[in-house]
């Protein structure tokens, strides 16, 4: 999806409709958000974080946040790449469930059974990273479509 806005067209805004003539006026939020998507999510070196993990990542936190379109594009990049398996990714997709659901609960305890299966330090922060990432994207991709849907 490089060089399209994911979160416009997911949201189904029309060109020229009053709610994409807004977005435009923040044209720099909207090439920020596209920037990150693209950082964490298609970057040319994965590091030890492959493109199959980090779908897998993204797909649980859009299902988690209730998203039905982030969820089921994530799960399209992730038909795309193939589902990671074993216990390094069931660790790694329970700690996404958990910090998805309650970030509050992360501890020590959990970033060292990240460890554990092979995650280095900057793998903990892409994964914090998108998680944060696609949970801003589900509320702005809420907010786009309900302000979509009232101007009709």
């Amino acid at each position: 999806m490089s060089g399209t806005d994911l979160l416009d067209t997911l949201a189904g805004l029309r060109p020229g409709s009053r709610i994409a003539s807004l977005r435009a006026e923040r044209a720099d939020i909207a090439r920020h958000t596209q920037g990150a998507y693209e950082a964490l999510m298609r970057p040319a070196d994965p590091g030890g974080l492959p493109l199959s993990e980090r779908a897998a990542v993204a797909a649980i936190v859009a299902h988690l946040n209730e998203d039905a379109a982030l969820g089921a594009y994530y799960d399209g990049r992730l038909a795309e790449h193939g589902l990671p398996a074993g216990p390094r990714w069931d660790t790694i997709s329970a700690h996404v469930a958990m910090v998805a659901r309650s970030p509050r609960d992360g501890s020590p305890d959990a970033l060292a059974r990240l460890r554990v299966v092979g995650l280095s330090e900057r793998d903990i922060v892409t994964l914090s990273q998108i998680v944060a990432f696609v949970s801003y994207q589900t509320r702005v991709l809420s907010g786009l479509e309900l302000m979509e849907s009232l101007d009709g």
